[in-house]
């Protein structure tokens, strides 16, 4: 059984075994993620790679991340052991959008806490990634922050549905003047929805949803500038509106040549938008929907951006060619956080890329993270642990600037007090291989309040509403009339870390007994509220046995029998779609380890769960779902 596994057992036993409510634990701290991935590579066989996914946690969580396009759906563990981090790397094919139009190619990644992902385009010189944001309430009004295409290369925004049923708009906005470019589209749970353009800027076209999506926006292949060698792909997730702000600081990119400079854009939110920027002297006034764009000559300097009404901002790295001589790096678009959405930690990974003709995966050789501090001590900003020393930059009186090489691989940025200040990181690299770079901010502290979908949220004992879906959580219960269809049994094998004798294992026979009555019973409901066989009705673990195995003096392990039933017609079939999900369910849940031990008897512990041979069939009953329609 697959270690993600005992991942979904753990999490299941400590509902049922310590009394929590919630499936993921406490459930305000359950943050959901929806990624989309724009085309790049879908187009052009030649140009595959794959997607980089990086989680990391600042805490002890677990992170349920699922595909159902190709079938994942994973619980990965982010404990001290791997350092709170956990990377996947899936071939872009699988997950890409093609054109536009919906598909079923969402990736939906939950956390049992607040969670860290990056995502990256991890093809050779196609690179350049994104921080993904969490799903808020706030999460319907969008804009897109684009770039200028080419008659090849287009402009592209993308939205990925966290909910069934969700309809999309998009608007180009001019000021009060509102033009419907695509709607009413319709999208259902993991679709996404992609719009190119090779002839229109797509920077301000407006989104309506009429649910909480994800939104990306950014280009197919970026020239930057237009017609410069090479293009290299952008994307960034798009903020709410809800959540622009007003005052920004532009990190410098080191590493390259400094002639090579960097791009700006401004957008505006509201009508008669006084935005000025530092480093170009430029001022101006934006109505809704309408940008700025600034070029910074140094990209070694730090710009600062204010605006009178909120903004959102984007900078873009130069494309390779831009200067003659430079190291190979290549053009990337990086969402700038505005100050008031500055975050107190992070955790963060560096980009890899896939070459093809290796077939192997490279990481970036120089890797970055431009360190930004307000209001706090600078002695209090801690790097992977130790405290940031070096020469920081005064920004303005409140605000310092720091730029600090970074080995590949995963890290943490925290301010180590407990200052009211803040601090925000940016990470980005040059491939030096090839031409390639990547960027994204470290945090972006959103004002919604997180959405938690319906399957997050089955408590058996409160019946209360959803708030999203206005559904309630179904009490089953399972009645059984003897019928002449056999039931299905599946049988598992617990070995014990220690042996126990006869003892000691009658004075555990009762508690673990109990328990796995409540442990039967649970998963049930699981299954009646399709948290887990969600395609499935009718089916259900009508009996869990256990018997104790043992060596001829001692226990070394338990016996499992599953014994499942089900009220369709094609009951066999049924059972074997949902076999895998209910063994995890009961293989994984360590219904016999005991928090204290019981008298003198060791605590029962395990080593591993095996499926033992077969599937019998024994005379039995039908069961019938009473409220679970």
């Amino acid at each position: 059984m697959a270690r993600s596994s005992w991942l979904y057992l753990a999490l299941v036993a400590a509902v049922v075994f310590r009394g929590e409510a919630q499936l993921f634990g406490n459930k305000n701290d359950v943050h959901v993620y929806v990624l989309g991935f724009m085309n790049i590579s879908m187009d052009k066989p030649a140009m595959k790679g794959f997607q980089q996914i990086m989680i990391s946690s600042w805490e002890d969580a677990v992170a349920r991340i699922q595909i159902p396009f190709i079938g994942i759906d994973d619980y990965v563990s982010l404990s001290a052991s791997n350092g709170r981090t956990h990377m996947r790397m899936i071939r872009d094919d699988l997950v890409t959008a093609k054109g536009e139009g919906p598909r079923k190619k969402g990736v939906r990644i939950t956390g049992t806490r607040a969670l860290n992902i990056q995502a990256v385009k991890a093809k050779s010189a196609t690179g350049d990634g994104f921080l993904a944001l969490p799903i808020t309430k706030n999460a319907k009004e969008f804009f897109i922050m684009s770039a200028t295409p080419t008659p090849q290369e287009h402009s592209t925004f993308l939205i990925a549905a966290l909910f069934a049923d969700t309809c999309i708009e998009a608007y180009t906005v001019r000021g009060s003047s509102y033009r419907k470019i695509r709607g009413l589209i319709s999208l259902q749970e993991f679709d996404i929805y992609q719009m190119e353009s090779d002839t229109d800027d797509l920077t301000g076209v407006f989104i309506n949803a009429s649910k909480p999506v994800a939104v990306f926006g950014g280009h197919e292949c970026l020239e930057e500038p237009s017609h410069t060698r090479f293009c290299d792909h952008s994307v960034a997730q798009m903020p709410p509106i809800s959540d622009w702000g007003t005052k920004f600081v532009i990190p410098p990119i080191e590493g390259r040549s400094r002639k090579a400079g960097y791009s700006v854009r401004v957008l505006s939110s509201a009508e008669n938008n006084d935005v000025s920027v530092s480093s170009t002297n430029q001022r101006r006034t934006l109505n809704r929907g309408h940008f700025l764009f600034a070029n910074v000559t140094d990209a070694h300097s730090t710009t600062t951006v204010t605006c009178s009404r909120p903004c959102m901002v984007a900078e873009y790295g130069r494309s390779w060619k831009y200067v003659k001589n430079d190291i190979q790096t290549d053009a990337f678009m990086t969402l700038i956080p505005p100050i008031d959405r500055y975050i107190k930690r992070a955790t963060f990974g560096t980009a890899k890329f896939y070459d093809k003709v290796y077939h192997q995966d490279f990481d970036f050789q120089k890797n970055y993270v431009t360190i930004v501090a307000r209001n706090c001590p600078l002695n209090e900003v801690v790097l992977d642990g130790q405290v940031v020393s070096g020469d920081w930059r005064q920004v303005d009186s409140v605000t310092s600037m720091m730029n600090v090489p970074i080995d590949r691989g995963f890290h943490s940025l925290a301010m180590s007090g407990s200052n009211s200040g803040s601090i925000m990181g940016f990470a980005y690299g040059h491939a030096i291989q090839v031409p390639s770079a990547y960027g994204y901010p470290l945090g972006f502290k959103l004002n919604g309040e997180p959405v938690r979908p319906e399957w997050q949220e089955f408590i058996p004992n409160d019946p209360s509403p959803n708030p999203e879906r206005n559904t309630t959580i179904k009490k089953c219960q399972i009645n059984t009339d003897t019928t002449r269809a056999p039931d299905l049994i599946y049988l598992l094998t617990i070995d014990l870390k220690n042996k126990v004798d006869q003892s000691c294992a009658s004075k555990y026979r009762r508690v673990l007994d109990d328990r796995f009555d409540k442990l039967k019973d649970y998963i049930n409901i699981l299954m009646c509220n399709k948290v887990i066989c969600p395609g499935l009705s009718g089916t259900g673990v009508k009996l869990l046995t256990r018997k104790w195995v043992n060596d001829g003096v001692y226990i070394t392990g338990i016996d499992i029998d599953v014994t499942m039933t089900t009220s369709i017609d094609d009951r066999i079939g049924d059972m074997y779609v949902c076999r895998r999900s209910v063994l995890q369910a009961v293989g994984g849940a360590p219904t016999w380890q005991l928090p204290q031990p019981i008298d003198d008897c060791p605590i029962l512990d395990f080593n591993a769960v095996y499926p033992r041979s077969g599937a019998g069939g024994v005379a039995g009953g039908q069961m019938r779902w009473d409220n679970c329609h």
